[in-house]
């Protein structure tokens, strides 16, 4: 059982479980400890609702006015890496001490993009100078039993090479051409580089083991204004997702015949499905509440 509470205006159970501050009041409040110890027992409000999964803390930095739209604002405890990753740190080491498995966002940095996801396509700076944002995404993917959930934003120079399973259905539509995948025309929910970097590593990260979701597929223009929610769901998949999140429930009968239909023809393979859905025995929400 998920939820998006991360406090501040992305929180759903402020009613029953009590409200939280935002990200960016945590940190020019309180210090780590006294966030780690707020989240422990929020968590355990919510962990005796019933949640085990939490898509929380936000770990994108602060871009003020290098994000055109400003929409991560008040969710991101700073601009600073070094700030963001001590308190988010705290944040869900909390979380974790309640029993509920924390899934830092959105890889790999949506605190510097061109816009909302929500509302349309969105543009990261290029790959080689992101490295700031990427920095709490190499220090909270260390931390184990901890998730992270790949964001829609389009990375130049995130590139995937035609071949070798890397082919995301309806990627020449998405990128123009043949000659395979374009970070700076691919959702990074849906592109193979992006699971890739974070399953292997980068200069500074260690490779990530844990269950990796996606944003929402199908409430979100950054997707859904490209592909409907089965092509979605299958694209993800194929990209190396283990957990496609969607909203449009309405949808999950012809989510779960394309997945079935991919894996007939052969565009999914049945040991990737196997992985996927092994992840969350291995690393969320089987900690006893504490």
């Amino acid at each position: 059982m998920s939820v998006d509470e991360e406090g501040g205006e992305v929180q759903r159970l402020a009613e029953v479980a009590g409200e939280l501050p935002s990200a960016r009041r945590m940190a020019a409040t309180m210090t780590p400890e006294q966030v780690r110890a707020l989240m422990a027992d929020h968590g355990r409000a919510i962990r005796a609702l019933g949640v085990t999964v939490d898509f929380a803390p936000d770990i994108d930095l602060d871009g003020g006015a290098d994000a055109t739209a400003g929409v991560i604002g008040s969710r991101a405890f700073s601009p600073d890496p070094a700030t963001v990753i001590a308190y988010a740190t705290a944040y869900a080491q909390g979380l974790l001490d309640a029993g509920v498995t924390p899934v830092v966002k959105h890889f790999p940095g949506h605190g510097h993009a061109s816009g909302d996801s929500h509302t349309g396509s969105v543009s990261t700076p290029p790959l080689d100078s992101i490295g700031p944002d990427l920095e709490p995404f190499a220090a909270l993917s260390r931390m184990p039993g901890v998730g992270v959930m790949v964001g829609h934003v389009q990375v130049p120079g995130l590139d995937a090479a035609t071949g070798g399973g890397d082919r995301v259905p309806g990627a020449d539509a998405a990128t123009g051409g043949g000659d395979g995948v374009r970070g700076a025309e691919t959702p990074s929910s849906v592109n193979p580089a992006a699971y890739r970097m974070l399953r292997d590593g980068w200069s500074g990260a260690a490779p990530f083991h844990g269950t990796v979701y996606t944003d929402d597929l199908t409430g979100m223009k950054a997707i859904s204004g490209t592909m409907d929610g089965p092509a979605s769901v299958v694209a993800a998949l194929r990209a190396g997702a283990d957990r496609p999140l969607t909203t449009e429930s309405h949808d999950v009968t012809a989510m779960l015949d394309a997945v079935v239909a991919a894996v007939d023809d052969g565009t999914l393979r049945p040991g990737d499905l196997a992985r996927a859905a092994g992840a969350d025995c291995r690393w969320g929400g089987r900690r006893p509440l504490r």
